[in-house]
């Protein structure tokens, strides 16, 4: 199973770094980490979510449900969620499969 690390930047980000091969496992751990910290403040925002994908996570459909999964647990705690970091194999299949518009963050942070 990938590693899951999660940390909050600031009141503004929470970064969750994940590392290693992404598995079928992965994701609901990952959600349900994020779920505990992504709730916002009382009176303040959510909080944005980046994931930062190391070069040891395979571009496969594994990393592309925990991805997708990771954003759909974002979205329903009123989180906007960036994938920063990710491989040009894993850029290339989210946009093939038509969610690199919404997942990945644009600019040269994006990759590496």
């Amino acid at each position: 199973m990938a590693a899951v690390l999660l940390r909050v930047a600031d009141t503004e980000r929470i970064v969750l770094t994940l590392a290693g091969p992404l598995t079928a496992g992965s994701a609901p751990r990952a959600c349900a980490e994020l779920a505990a910290r992504a709730a916002p403040a009382v009176g303040g925002s959510a909080p944005l979510v980046e994931v930062r994908v190391g070069r040891a996570v395979r571009a496969d459909l594994a990393a592309v449900d925990a991805l997708a999964r990771l954003r759909l647990a974002a979205r329903r705690h009123g989180c906007e969620l960036v994938v920063r970091g990710a491989s040009a194999e894993l850029v290339a299949l989210l946009h093939a499969l038509g969610l690199g518009r919404l997942l990945l963050a644009e600019g040269p942070s994006a990759a590496g």
